[in-house]
């Protein structure tokens, strides 16, 4: 019974930590999906419009990102990248 609550305490302490967001804003169309979906509110609109004439998304709070993915996975664009700490690649 102590294993496994030891072992869920470590699990728990093992939750994956974000290093960085990559938006690259060759790519990005600023539709605003990956805002809109985040859950922590880490991703905003830039103040700034890029080359492509696009107000792209940006990094406002990396603290408050889990590592959940889903700008990943919502952005059409591919335009997005979430880099744990810990990865090589």
């Amino acid at each position: 019974m102590e294993t496994e609550m030891s072992d869920a305490g470590t699990r728990a302490r093992a939750r994956p930590r974000v290093k960085a967001i990559h938006i690259d804003e060759r790519y990005c169309s600023g539709c605003g999906i990956c805002i809109e979906f985040c859950p922590h509110h880490v991703l905003a609109a830039s103040e700034a419009i890029s080359a492509n004439g696009v107000y792209p998304a940006v990094v406002i709070d990396l603290e408050r990102c889990t590592v959940c993915r889903l700008c990943e996975l919502y952005c059409g664009n591919f335009a997005i990248a979430v880099e744990e700490a810990g990865d090589d690649g």
